[in-house]
C-alpha cells in the first residue's frame, strides 16, 4: 500500500514539474523500463487532464451565470449603463 502511495506521489511531482533535472532523468529511465509505472503515469496524466477540463468548464459556467445576472437582468440596468459608458469613453 505504501509503495503505491509513494509511486502516486512520485508521478504527481513529475506531472506538476516539481522535480530536479536529475530526478526527472532517473524517472524517465524508470518509465522506459517499467511497463506498469508507464501505464500508471499515463493514467494519472489523463486524470489530471480530465480534472483541469472539468474545472475550466465549471468556471466558464459560473462566469456565464454572472454575465447573465449582471449584463442581462433588468434589475441591474444601472450597472449595465455604467459598463456601457465606461467602454464608450475608450472609443
Amino acid at each position: 500500500m505504501r509503495t503505491s502511495l509513494n509511486e502516486i506521489q512520485l508521478i504527481e511531482r513529475h506531472i506538476l514539474a516539481q522535480v530536479s533535472a536529475e530526478e526527472s532523468h532517473s524517472f524517465s529511465l524508470r518509465l522506459a523500463c517499467d511497463k506498469v509505472l508507464r501505464l500508471n503515469f499515463i493514467m494519472q496524466q489523463r486524470v489530471y487532464l480530465l480534472l483541469r477540463q472539468y474545472h475550466r468548464r465549471r468556471l466558464k459556467e459560473q462566469a456565464e451565470v454572472v454575465h447573465r445576472r449582471l449584463l442581462k437582468d433588468p434589475a441591474h440596468q444601472r450597472f449595465q449603463k455604467s459598463i456601457s459608458n465606461l467602454f464608450n469613453t475608450f472609443q
